[in-house]
């Protein structure tokens, strides 16, 4: 019955974030074949919630071929690459940012009455509880803070900070006119 607010809190965009996002080299592949990338579930999905159909990538890119999906801004070698992509295709990170940009967008106008989806461009750096039972996130760089009823932590990717060992090797290498690769 209440109205529910969800905030998406990082510094990327919504969607693709950093890891797919769109001014990437357009070099750089998915390690998925097209056929295996979609957000949306089917009828083969066993899940609590609600079913949301939707098209797998290669399905998104023939529904521009087809004109049945628009998708604004595309440059022209998105749409090259849309227009040429199988299920088997590689894609490339940028035309996969372009989808899950699409599809978050999709996801986020189709939200259930009474639940609002909403991106806050930032970075997390504190969490703590409050007397009320509710938390506090802190932003970073002074950008203020959030106070929400529940906070669900999704990491994703982080960064790895070299060991001490990894480190030594690096300047071992560095100083020998070699270069090191750590794992």
């Amino acid at each position: 019955d209440a109205d529910l607010t969800v905030l998406l809190i990082d510094p990327y965009p919504a969607g693709p974030g950093r890891v797919w996002r769109c001014n990437q080299p357009r070099e750089l592949q998915s390690n998925s074949i097209a056929a295996n990338l979609t957000m949306f579930t089917d009828g083969s999905v066993t899940c609590e919630g609600p079913i949301l159909p939707g098209p797998s990538l290669p399905e998104w890119a023939e529904g521009i071929r087809d004109g049945s999906i628009a998708v604004s801004g595309l440059s022209r070698d998105l749409m090259a690459e849309a227009e040429s992509l199988g299920e088997w295709s590689y894609p490339s990170r940028r035309l996969v940012s372009a989808y899950l940009a699409w599809a978050f967008e999709r996801i986020s106008s189709g939200a259930p009455r009474g639940m609002t989806l909403r991106h806050v461009q930032g970075l997390a750096a504190s969490i703590r509880d409050l007397p009320s039972g509710q938390q506090e996130i802190g932003l970073a760089d002074g950008q203020g803070r959030v106070v929400a009823d529940a906070v669900v932590l999704a990491v994703g990717h982080l960064d790895a900070e070299p060991t001490s060992e990894e480190r030594v090797l690096a300047q071992f290498a560095d100083e020998h006119g070699g270069f090191y690769l750590p794992s």
